[in-house]
């Protein structure tokens, strides 16, 4: 039997502090102004995937804000980088009406290498 350290980090991201831009991921606005940082990429989600070995994302929505930023983060990792990633799907869900959206955004990141797993079977596996 073989005992495995591991050091488990939260990292909470603030975002939509503009009211004049749309803020759906967590990494840029929308429409970013150049004029106001807090809408222009920040890179500290990508940096901690990039730093390590597996990256577990939860929250609402999945149909928005979780594949905004999700697709945020993969379009500045390499392929090594997005195996990191897992979706809890049990810990998140679409806006009603957008299930469509969620299932191809599903679709989309499962072809990219986005792994998509339970609570459950994270805890276990």
């Amino acid at each position: 039997m073989r005992a495995y350290q591991t050091a488990i980090h939260h990292q909470i991201i603030s975002k939509g502090e503009n009211p004049h831009t749309e803020h759906y991921g967590g990494c840029e606005a929308e429409y970013p102004f150049i004029d106001d940082a807090k809408t222009q990429f920040d890179p500290q989600l990508v940096d901690l995937v990039k730093s390590s070995d597996h990256v577990f994302i939860s929250g609402q929505a999945l149909s928005h804000c979780v594949a905004s930023t999700v697709e945020q983060i993969v379009a500045k990792l390499s392929p090594n980088d997005i195996n990191k990633l897992i979706i809890l799907i049990d810990t998140t869900s679409p806006v009603a009406g957008f299930e469509q959206q969620a299932k191809t955004f599903i679709d989309n990141m499962t072809n990219l290498g986005v792994k998509m797993t339970t609570t459950t079977d994270a805890i276990i596996g």
